[in-house]
């Protein structure tokens, strides 16, 4: 298991961090899952869940299976299965996914479309 922030656990088995201190611009396509405690400003295109943690900053457009956010989001967002977001996360943009959580104390701002997003989309992108 894999902490995000205390007293929130995750049991995704995570292949690739962007450290506390890193700054990454680009597109990133993954088959595993991520987890950004730096910065990052692009396009990702995740298999995996994505993990924003508690002081990171990611602007971009995220297309993944599963969404958690402690940190914060500017972009739009198409999950498959969930997107989670803490009370100390924000989220600035559209999002498109099967189910919704937002944690008293969270901030989001933007559309939701609660239609289902189908695997194949993800390979699309």
């Amino acid at each position: 298991m894999k902490i995000i922030k205390p007293n929130y656990k995750v049991d995704e088995t995570i292949q690739t961090m962007v450290g506390i201190d890193s700054y990454l611009e680009g597109t990133i396509n993954t088959e595993s899952s991520l987890r950004f405690e730096g910065n990052f400003t692009g396009e990702i295109n995740s298999q995996g869940a994505v993990f924003v943690g508690y002081k990171s900053l990611v602007k971009a457009k995220i297309h993944a299976l599963r969404l958690i956010v402690a940190g914060e989001v500017q972009g739009d967002v198409d999950v498959v299965d969930s997107i989670d977001i803490l009370s100390t996360g924000k989220v600035t943009g559209d999002i498109s996914g099967k189910k919704l959580l937002i944690d008293e104390g969270a901030v989001f701002q933007g559309k939701v479309n609660m239609d289902i997003i189908a695997p194949g989309k993800l390979e699309e992108a």
